[in-house]
């Protein structure tokens, strides 16, 4: 839950530093197709391998899912045996980590080539903000789009994963154009992201969500 409230706190803060600094910024949150179901297993395997893991312990997670397959039964009728080449198990203690090994590449990737917001102190610009399949990105040039576009691109055809344009959203702050589209992705006067509610003005987020938030820490501690 820490995790999650300083996520949704560099968002707020992130808009908030747009607004108060006046800098063109477009915040869109994206939202994936079957986030977990759709991750290629290949992809999967050459990912664990190019973070290092030694072979034994790539052999023994790939066990898991090499020659996995898949039943469906219906009215009593059993269907032949259905090859599972893609998907990370939901329910398994180790689904989360994997998923997060399998998105860093991306991750890593907006953080490199999108500029994001720069919040003064030498700090490098925030392009991004994920937890778990919730990712926010941070636009400040609309001639970094086409940048992004190939970045999710090569992920894509990497993973199989797919963005869902209906569901994403996108907002727009201060002089950056509303008009303006990114990737066919709809502008809105706000988004919801990790069960938050944004708004394009930080003084009129509702605030009770985030007191909400705060409770449920305190709760938990």
């Amino acid at each position: 839950m820490i995790k999650l409230l300083k996520a949704v706190a560099t968002i707020r803060d992130v808009i908030a530093y747009a607004e108060t600094s006046q800098t063109p910024l477009c915040v869109i949150s994206l939202d994936f197709q079957a986030a977990f179901d759709r991750i290629s297993h290949q992809y999967l395997e050459e990912t664990l391998r190019a973070c290092g893991f030694k072979e034994s312990f790539v052999r023994r997670i790939m066990g898991l899912y090499r020659n996995a397959t898949s039943e469906i039964h219906i009215n009593g009728f059993r269907s032949n045996s259905i090859p599972v080449k893609r998907s990370i198990r939901q329910g398994c203690p180790l689904s989360m980590l994997l998923y997060a090994i399998c998105i860093n590449p991306l991750l890593q990737t907006l953080v490199e080539e999108i500029t994001g917001v720069k919040t003064g102190n030498g700090r490098p610009g925030i392009a991004t903000v994920a937890y778990a399949d919730e990712i926010t990105i941070f636009l400040t040039r609309p001639e970094e789009i086409p940048k992004l576009q190939q970045i999710l691109d090569t992920y894509q055809k990497a993973s199989v994963a797919r963005t869902n344009a209906d569901k994403s959203r996108a907002m727009a702050i201060g002089e950056w154009d509303a008009t303006r589209r990114v990737m066919n992705i709809p502008c809105y006067g706000e988004i919801t992201t990790l069960g938050f509610t944004f708004k394009s003005k930080s003084n009129i987020t509702n605030k009770e969500q985030w007191h909400r938030i705060i409770s449920q820490v305190q709760y938990e501690r």
